[in-house]
C-alpha cells in the first residue's frame, strides 16, 4: 500500500479500512477525524469516507486521488498574489 498523505482539509491522518460483509469485500478511505479515530470536537472535517466501494481493485486509484494535491501559489517578494496565480489556484 502507498503511504497516505494527511487530510487535505484538516491535516489529520488519513484512514484506510478494509472489511467484508454480505455484499463482499470493501474499503473506506477518508479522514480519521470523521471516523472518531482522532478527536474532532467541532465535527467539522468534511473528508470522511470519501471512498467507499465494494470494488477492492480500485484501491490504488483511490489512494492516488486522495494523495493528489493542488500546488500552492507562489508569493512574490512584495507579499501579493498576482492575477495569474489567482486564476491558477
Amino acid at each position: 500500500m502507498s503511504e497516505l498523505l494527511p487530510c487535505p482539509f484538516c491535516g489529520a491522518p488519513a484512514s484506510l479500512e478494509h472489511d467484508s460483509d454480505h455484499h463482499g469485500d470493501w474499503f473506506n478511505l477518508g479522514c480519521s477525524r470523521h471516523w472518531g479515530a482522532v478527536p474532532d470536537p467541532d465535527d467539522g472535517c468534511p473528508a470522511g469516507r470519501l471512498w467507499y466501494t465494494e470494488e477492492p481493485e480500485k484501491e490504488a486509484a483511490a489512494i492516488a486521488a486522495w494523495n493528489r494535491r493542488v500546488p500552492l501559489p507562489t508569493i512574490p517578494h512584495n507579499g501579493t498574489i498576482n492575477a495569474t496565480e489567482k486564476a491558477n489556484g
